[in-house]
């Protein structure tokens, strides 16, 4: 991060990797690709190599929480990325993951992901400021925006605020596939489903295994980086590659 600057992220789906425009990724301070909420939708080296050759200053490896074979085969995956390019960041919500990453790769930049990131916004500062110590956290990601406030001034890491869509829930069955499986076929990429909600006038966005409400991040004190994700740009898997 630049000191004293708001950095800039988005955060891609893997076919975006491939139609993103050079500028734009060049104007990102970091790109985000993979997914938070889903272990089969992992980069491969190539991915990340394209991003870096098309531009990308930095890029950041969303991981999921994981079964085992999903976790030996994330593994696998990771180990060319993290072999053949130095710095780039991996955000990690499964533990078994940060503990291999500890064993294995302790100099990789690593970041909570959001779906364990959600226990730490509340658990006792002191604690969680020596969890990240203790596993070499640097930041947090969140979509919390109203918690922010109560990790204080001095949390101890830094916090990248993920945005337009904020994680509700998600499900080990794939809405797209209509079950659970570690072969899918990544037949969600490029889509997102909106599903009214009863007996309300608003609607939740189903990406991949997991659902979202709309929002506006607003402008909170204590953020180092903005992520924004593009699938949420319209709901619909469009894109916009301005901004």
């Amino acid at each position: 991060m630049r000191k004293g600057k708001l950095e800039k992220a988005a955060a891609l789906e893997l076919p975006d990797i491939r139609k993103a425009p050079p500028r734009f990724l060049r104007e990102q301070d970091c790109v985000y690709v993979g997914s938070e909420f889903c272990q089969n939708l992992f980069p491969s080296a190539a991915d990340v190599g394209l991003l870096l050759d098309k531009g990308a200053r930095r890029v950041a490896v969303m991981t999921s929480f994981m079964v085992t074979e999903g976790l030996r085969r994330a593994e696998k995956a990771l180990l060319p990325v993290l072999e053949k390019f130095g710095g780039v960041e991996v955000v990690v919500n499964d533990p078994g993951l940060l503990l291999y990453l500890e064993k294995f790769h302790p100099e990789v930049p690593r970041s909570m992901g959001r779906l364990l990131s959600r226990d730490f916004m509340r658990a006792d500062p002191a604690g969680r400021k020596e969890f990240f110590r203790k596993h070499r956290l640097s930041a947090m990601e969140t979509d919390e925006a109203d918690m922010i406030r109560n990790l204080g001034p001095a949390p101890g890491f830094r916090v990248h605020l993920h945005y337009p869509l904020k994680y509700a829930a998600m499900s080990r069955a794939c809405p797209f596939v209509r079950r659970t499986t570690l072969n899918c076929g990544r037949k969600c990429q490029g889509r997102a489903l909106r599903l009214p909600v009863p007996d309300s006038r608003r609607e939740i966005f189903a990406v991949a295994n997991a659902y979202f409400f709309e929002y506006a991040p607003g402008a909170p004190a204590g953020v180092s980086r903005l992520v924004r994700h593009l699938w949420g740009e319209r709901g619909d898997g469009g894109r916009s590659w301005g901004g």
